[in-house]
């Protein structure tokens, strides 16, 4: 917030008995000082006081005012509101520029800055090598940028420098460095399949051609199913696999769960290691124990189950015919 300024007085009119030649004089300094003052004349003419220019932002004051020894007191010291504009010199051109295409993004990589002020690089992009086409992408402090330009993509990039002051040099280059982006399979081979499948006599062809597999020819269409088919149920074993292998639990108790938690499945074993290692296999609802050299009830209950094992590992195997 100002301050506020001193107040100035207004300037009396000459005395009407004052000498002539005095009272020329006298109106004149008068004039003058209205002139300055603002008072009198084009508004223009005025003058601007340290004050105005300081409460303007045009000026700064100067905290350590020089003492002036002849008057007294502190003069007031002024000086430009900034810095000034600071170094305008154009930085260099970058060099070194290089631009890798991965997968999905471009990576850029140039030469380090080597003048003092450096502040920032942009980075400057087009689908066509032409300069004049390009717009900014970003810019960065560091000497290297990625940018996410997607699958099948090529551009052409430039870099430029710019100073602390705010001054752009030259780009790296008249011709833009080219990039491009790797083609997305999948993709392709979706359009590739749709393009077959469209193709006049495709369909004569899948009927018509026959393929011999193990001694069985069947049509190329029918052994394209049944390499489905055959897929579906090797992926279907391998979850029953997975699902239903006997599992081996060894506890002084009876369990009621296996070792993931998960429900028992009809063919677990049991080793009771609190009661000399006996061993017991899961029927679907209870443990049925097993005695060494005893023909009983449990021996043939285990018969059964381990018969029922190895069914259960033969049909998880897949034939391809």
């Amino acid at each position: 917030m100002a301050t506020k300024g001193t107040k100035v007085p207004a300037i009396k009119n000459v005395p009407s008995r004052v000498d002539p030649e005095l009272r020329s004089t006298l109106d004149s300094i008068k004039e003058a000082l209205e002139v300055r003052l603002g008072r009198r004349g084009d508004p223009r003419d005025r003058a601007v006081t340290i004050r105005e220019l300081i409460d303007s932002g045009l000026a700064k004051e100067l905290k350590d005012n020089p003492f002036n020894p002849n008057s007294g007191t502190t003069s007031t010291g002024i000086a430009p509101p900034g810095d000034g504009p600071g170094d305008l010199t154009t930085p260099p051109a970058p060099t070194g520029l290089s631009a890798s295409g991965v997968f999905t993004a471009v990576i850029l990589d140039w030469n380090i800055a080597t003048y003092g002020n450096h502040a920032y690089t942009e980075i400057w992009r087009s689908e066509t090598n032409e300069i004049g086409g390009a717009v900014l992408r970003s810019t960065t402090n560091a000497f290297v940028y990625t940018d996410e330009v997607g699958y099948g993509s090529t551009y052409y990039y430039w870099v430029r420098f710019v100073t602390t002051s705010d001054v752009p040099g030259p780009f790296n280059a008249t011709e833009g460095v080219k990039a491009e982006t790797a083609v997305d399979i999948g993709a392709v081979m979706t359009e590739l399949s749709e393009e077959l499948s469209n193709m006049p006599g495709f369909n004569t062809l899948l009927s018509d051609i026959d393929v011999t597999i193990d001694g069985v020819t069947l049509s190329l269409q029918s052994t394209l199913e049944g390499i489905d088919t055959a897929a579906d149920a090797a992926q279907t074993a391998v979850n029953n696999l997975t699902t239903n292998t006997p599992r081996v639990i060894r506890s002084t108790s009876a369990p009621t769960a296996r070792g993931d938690s998960s429900s028992l499945q009809t063919g677990d074993i049991w080793i009771d290691t609190d009661n000399g290692n006996e061993i017991f296999i899961y029927t679907g609802s209870t443990w049925a124990a097993s005695t060494a050299g005893s023909t009983s009830s449990s021996d043939t209950t285990l018969q059964t189950q381990i018969q029922l094992t190895v069914t259960l590992f033969h049909k998880t195997q897949v034939t391809f015919y």
